[in-house]
C-alpha cells in the first residue's frame, strides 16, 4: 500500500477538476497508490476514496452546476459519457457534471477492481458503464465494424514488409500517427497521436499476410484486423475497424472517413515507379 495514497486521492480530483488530467489517468495513479474506488455524490459535493483494509477519506469537490433533477434519463447520461471518453471539443469535467446531474444522476461509484463505473438515481435507477475492454462476453453479441480496402502497385511482399515495420506509420497513417518508437517492452511501440499518448503492437504473419494490431490510448482499446494479399502482379491491402463502445456513431463516422486519406497515401507511397 502506497503511505500516499490520500494525497493521491487529492491530486487526482484536482486534476479532474482543473482538465489536467484524464479519467484513464486518474485510475492509473489511484490503482498505483492502492485506491480500490471512490464514490461521488452531487447532492453534498463530495467524493470518498476507499482502500482495501477498509481506510476512507471524504474531500470536498466543486459545487455541481445543475441540480439533480428527479427523473433518470439513462439515454442523456450515457450521450454525456460518449462526449466524456471521445473527448469532444469543447469536453470539461464541470460540464459533464451539469449534464449527468440535469438528467438525473445523483452520484456515481467507481470500482477498479470491478473496473466498472455505476451511475445512479435519485429514484434508484441505475446505469453501469465499464471500463473499455471490461463489458462481459455475449455469445450472440456483436458490435458495428467497417472494412476499408486500397489496391496497391507494387509486390505483395514488399506491401507486408512496409505495413508490418511500424516505424514506416507515420509516413503513410498520417491522420492518427504523428510518431513511433519503440519501447521498453519489445512488443509495444510507443504512438504520439492527436488525442495524445498511445501504444500499438503488431501481430504479423507472413505466411498469410496478416497484419493484425492492438491500439491501446486512454480513450479506448481495440484489436484491427488488416491482411495483404496478392492481386495479380499487385497487392490488395485490408483492414477491419470495430466501433469501440467509447466513440459515438456519429464519431466513428468521422474517423472511418479519415482512413481514406491514409489509405492513399499508403497507395503514393507504395506506388511502383
Amino acid at each position: 500500500m502506497n503511505t500516499n495514497w490520500q494525497d493521491v486521492a487529492r491530486a487526482t480530483l484536482e486534476g479532474s477538476e482543473s482538465g489536467a488530467m484524464t479519467f484513464a489517468e486518474t485510475l492509473r495513479m489511484l490503482a498505483e497508490a492502492g485506491v480500490e474506488g471512490y464514490a461521488v455524490d452531487f447532492r453534498r459535493s463530495t467524493r470518498t476514496y476507499y482502500t482495501p483494509e477498509g481506510e476512507a477519506v471524504e474531500l470536498g469537490t466543486e459545487r455541481t452546476p445543475a441540480r439533480v433533477a428527479e427523473p433518470f434519463d439513462a439515454a442523456v447520461i450515457k450521450a454525456a459519457l460518449r462526449e466524456a471518453q471521445a473527448q469532444s471539443p469543447g469536453y470539461t469535467y464541470r460540464g459533464f457534471c451539469a449534464k449527468v446531474a440535469g438528467a438525473g444522476c445523483a452520484g456515481y461509484l467507481v470500482s477498479l477492481i470491478g473496473r466498472r463505473v455505476l451511475y445512479y438515481g435519485r429514484t434508484g435507477e441505475t446505469h453501469t458503464e465499464y471500463f473499455p475492454g471490461s463489458r462481459p462476453a455475449s455469445s450472440t453479441a456483436t458490435v458495428r465494424s467497417v472494412t476499408k480496402t486500397v489496391r496497391l502497385d507494387c509486390d505483395p511482399q514488399a506491401a507486408f514488409e512496409f505495413l508490418a515495420d511500424l516505424g514506416n506509420w507515420p509516413r503513410w497513417a498520417v491522420v492518427n500517427v504523428k510518431a513511433t518508437s519503440r519501447s521498453a517492452d519489445p512488443d509495444w511501440w510507443d504512438m504520439v497521436t492527436p488525442r495524445g499518448a498511445a501504444r500499438l503492437r503488431m501481430r504479423s504473419d507472413a505466411r498469410y499476410g496478416i497484419l493484425d494490431h492492438d491500439f491501446v490510448d486512454a480513450q479506448a482499446s481495440w484489436t484491427v484486423p488488416a491482411r495483404v494479399i496478392a492481386n495479380g502482379s499487385g497487392a490488395e491491402f485490408m483492414i477491419t475497424f470495430f466501433q469501440p463502445p467509447a466513440f459515438t456513431d456519429a464519431f466513428f463516422d468521422q474517423q472511418i472517413e479519415l482512413v481514406d486519406v491514409e489509405l492513399a497515401k499508403l497507395k503514393e507511397l507504395l506506388k511502383v515507379a
